[in-house]
């Protein structure tokens, strides 16, 4: 670009910040020609014109600040100037801002603020002899120039464009951080020493000023023509600019939020691990914006392909993703499916194929997910994933190579999860892992062992007639001892309940009178003798104790056997077992006072609940009552008694000695309302209020357990 056309250039480019039409469009076309004038213009002229852009930045229009932020951001992307590209400018600078003064530009004054004025008054031509006059050995001149290189240095427009982010117009706050956005994302050299310099440990030296600084007045220091731009530094803090950043994703405009929450994640994608700003992205996937929510599910599972090792950001990414998997909106709920699904089952391999940090990624997945307790999340999504024909039988194929492994656990986890959507053709591997396991569950967990227990409920179908019959005989037999913990009781029962289902199916059509007589009739054959076995022994412990320990583990697994049986026999469950459960729930018992004789089961249900002979256990009366719950499910004039109770004894939980007491006896009352609210909606809504008091109860675990039940119900 000749000489002669320098000014021309400065005068084009004001005419384009002023003209450009208000479309994004048009400002795209306008920044990117802005740019390319200005790489043709030498030192002194290209400083110029970034000093009236920095001016423009801080215009009273909004559309014009808009614009020099994306010509700005435009410039960030080129190399910056090197300082003997500026060659001897003062005079340059100087005659240079004469020529403007009869430029269009400055001739609307009511467009141009403060800070142009102040700009216009450094560079008047009377300031200019005083410079030019200098001797050449004097350190005016040089001076001058290297606070003009300053000033054009990408740490300057930077600077200018992060102080954007403060403005009082939410366009051009989301205008300045996706220009943040861009720029932490792009790999530029230059631009990753700025960034460096912010981030960096040595914030001290080259890095950004202390969080006591505050932000740089740019109009001030542009209309100060003393100033020593070599003494400044435009950039902030680490602490300062991460916290800026935190605030803007706290912004009412939804673009602030997505692009300031975008530059949080290329910060934390450059290596900034920190737990705190991942937990800043997990917690707006919770954000009420659906384009913010998609954009926190791309970021994080980037985060984990990223770091499949890091056991923060994965746990991180199953607490803000799972739940979005139930979104109200389809397209978060797609997104949510697709990248769990990508994550998850694509990385998992036969166990003997297991080579990267990626096929072991899938086992710190659902590691975190039970953690979390998560998994029903997880089991509504492999619905959605059985209904789009991605899960095949290949998955439990690769699945059964982990059982009996390290990943034993999380595998019969899958296991349980996929067998409900998908038939497991052969579940006699199945049948031999619970017998050779279920008389030692300590070896491998509780947990594990329902988890086998549920694959087999949802496999018993394929078994030969046989095989179920011997399966129902053995699983009633461990019912019967109360050899089974209470965690195992209701997966078992229910297995024994579906095989008389199958049995009853083989005689008679389903849906006939026949078939329900049939099917009644073969339950209450194994049934009948436990219900009995423990109305006897609950009986004599509770009302007439031989001395000793009258509550023990086989008690405990006898009252939660009940609610189970009370469920599928609710015909077999006499008066006397109610008014049982009620005197452990309801009355303060008294150790070693012995009751005369024994209840008749025809005693009426008006009846006053006998006293109990010993002081019964928090844990106890927790059990009790969702066994007493269960069995008014299908007694209609006991609930009409029992659940004004329940609302009295969550008010009277708060009382507790304890914070265990109060919580153990809480959670199990609100599961006990929760359920019969389906049955019973006009019993159980006088106590809604009563219910929503638990959400501002002081224990985590009873508002969260209090959510989950209320959701799910």
């Amino acid at each position: 670009m000749g000489e002669d056309t320098h000014d021309a250039a400065e005068v084009l480019i004001q005419h384009l910040a002023l003209q450009v039409p208000e479309r994004a469009e048009y400002r795209h076309k306008a920044s990117s020609a802005v740019v390319e004038v200005m790489r043709g213009l030498p030192g002194p002229a290209f400083r110029r014109a970034v000093r009236w852009l920095f001016c423009w930045a801080h215009n009273e229009k909004v559309a014009h600040r808009q614009f020099a932020v994306e010509v700005m951001g435009e410039l960030l992307q080129e190399d910056e100037r090197e300082a003997g590209e500026a060659g001897d400018g003062a005079s340059v600078a100087a005659s240079g801002a004469g020529t403007r003064e009869g430029s269009p530009v400055p001739s609307n004054s009511s467009e141009v603020p403060a800070a142009e004025a102040g700009e216009k008054a450094t560079e008047d031509p009377a300031e200019g002899p005083v410079e030019s006059a200098s001797p050449s050995g004097s350190s005016t001149a040089p001076a001058a120039v290297a606070t003009d290189d300053d000033l054009v240095s990408h740490k300057f427009i930077f600077g200018v464009v992060f102080s954007r982010c403060r403005d009082v117009s939410a366009t051009v706050r989301a205008c300045a951080l996706q220009t943040l956005a861009k720029i932490t994302e792009a790999n530029h050299s230059t631009m990753a020493v700025v960034i460096r310099n912010i981030l960096g440990p040595e914030e001290g030296a080259a890095g950004g000023r202390t969080s006591k600084g505050g932000p740089v007045d740019f109009v001030d220091l542009l209309s100060d023509p003393s100033a020593d731009l070599a003494s400044v530094n435009p950039l902030p803090s680490t602490e300062s600019f991460l916290d800026f950043l935190r605030k803007r994703a706290l912004d009412d405009s939804v673009y602030v939020r997505k692009n300031a929450l975008q530059v949080l994640d290329n910060i934390v994608r450059s290596g900034i691990m920190s737990k705190e700003l991942v937990a800043i992205l997990m917690a707006h996937c919770r954000d009420s914006s659906l384009m913010v929510r998609k954009l926190m599910v791309s970021s994080l599972s980037g985060l984990v392909r990223r770091n499949p090792d890091s056991d923060m950001i994965v746990k991180h990414w199953v607490e803000g993703v799972f739940p979005l998997f139930l979104d109200v909106e389809q397209k978060a709920s797609e997104r949510a499916h697709q990248e769990v699904w990508e994550l998850l089952f694509t990385n998992i391999v036969p166990f003997g194929s297991a080579r990267t940090e990626e096929h072991l990624l899938p086992w710190r997945i659902l590691h975190h997910a039970k953690v979390l307790k998560l998994t029903k999340y997880l089991s509504r999504a492999c619905g959605t994933w059985a209904k789009d024909g991605l899960l095949k039988p290949s998955v439990l194929s690769v699945l059964k190579t982990h059982v009996g492994t390290e990943n034993n656990e999380h595998a019969w986890l899958v296991l349980s999860l996929v067998t409900v959507h998908l038939p497991l053709q052969d579940p006699h591997f199945v049948m031999s892992y619970f017998k050779d396991t279920v008389h030692s569950p300590e070896g491998v967990g509780l947990y594990t062992l329902l988890q086998v227990l549920r694959v087999l409920f949802a496999s018993v179908a394929r078994l030969a007639a046989e095989e179920r019959l011997l399966l129902q005989s053995d699983l009633v037999l461990l019912v019967r001892r109360f050899a089974l913990p209470a965690d195992l009781v209701s997966c078992a029962v229910d297995i024994a309940t579906v095989v008389s289902e199958l049995q009853t199916r083989d005689e008679h059509q389903r849906g006939t009178d026949a078939f329900a007589r049939a099917y009644q009739s073969r339950l209450d054959a194994w049934a009948t003798e436990v219900i009995e076995m423990i109305d006897d022994e609950l009986t004599s412990k509770i009302l007439n104790p031989a001395g000793g320990e009258v509550e023990n583990l086989r008690m405990m697994r006898q009252i939660f056997t009940l609610g189970e049986l009370a469920q599928i026999c609710p015909h077999k469950i006499n008066k006397r077992l109610f008014l049982l459960m009620q005197s452990i729930i309801f009355q303060e018992g008294t150790k070693h006072r012995k009751h005369s004789g024994r209840v008749p089961s025809s005693q009426t249900q008006s009846s006053q609940p006998p006293p109990c002979s010993f002081t019964p256990t928090t844990r106890l009366q927790a059990v009790s009552i969702v066994t007493l719950a269960k069995m008014c499910l299908q007694h209609e004039d006991m609930a009409k008694k029992i659940v004004p109770a329940f609302g009295r004894l969550l008010l009277d939980s708060s009382s507790a000695t304890t914070v265990a007491d109060s919580v153990a006896i809480k959670n199990n009352v609100m599961c006990a309302l929760t359920d019969m609210c389906k049955r019973y909606a006009n019993l159980v809504d006088p106590l809604i209020p009563q219910m929503a008091a638990c959400l501002k109860d002081p224990s985590i675990t009873v508002r969260f357990d209090f959510k989950n039940s209320t959701f799910w119900c």
